[in-house]
């Protein structure tokens, strides 16, 4: 089972104790804010705000909302919103939304719709939809 770094808190000083963990060891987060760090795995749902760091793991449904930073990696679907800024992945399915700064890699399918900044780099299929921003040193995002 992962050991799941989960707390309320950024400082890490406020423990969620009181997780739902389903059968493949993520911890469920139906509502609230949390930030995630380590290799944590975590699946949130419904209006929940996650923040994830150090290689944490987030699947992210309906209309959730995920920052990520700093390795994580990200699984948004189903009109979820994330905003990646470093080495972060993302594979954004089902209208799901990604705002890609940094080194963040995307791939996006089915409606998805990516905003990529800086050196981000971008996979886009099946109808979603790539809106590229110059970064202030007149860097433009790429392709894989």
């Amino acid at each position: 089972m992962t050991k799941q770094e989960i707390y309320y808190d950024k400082e890490k000083t406020r423990p969620v104790t009181d997780l739902e963990v389903d059968e493949y060891g993520y911890a469920i987060i139906r509502d609230g804010c949390c930030y995630v760090f380590g290799v944590s795995k975590v699946k949130v749902y419904g209006e929940a705000r996650v923040y994830a760091y150090n290689n944490a793991t987030v699947w992210a449904y309906n209309h959730s909302f995920v920052w990520a930073f700093q390795d994580a990696r990200v699984e948004a679907f189903q009109n979820a919103r994330v905003e990646a800024s470093g080495k972060v992945e993302v594979i954004a399915c089902g209208k799901a939304s990604v705002w890609a700064r940094g080194y963040t890699r995307v791939w996006a399918f089915d409606e998805a719709f990516v905003h990529e900044y800086d050196r981000s780099k971008v996979y886009v299929e099946s109808s979603s939809v790539r809106y590229i921003y110059l970064s202030p040193d007149g860097y433009r995002a790429s392709n894989f």
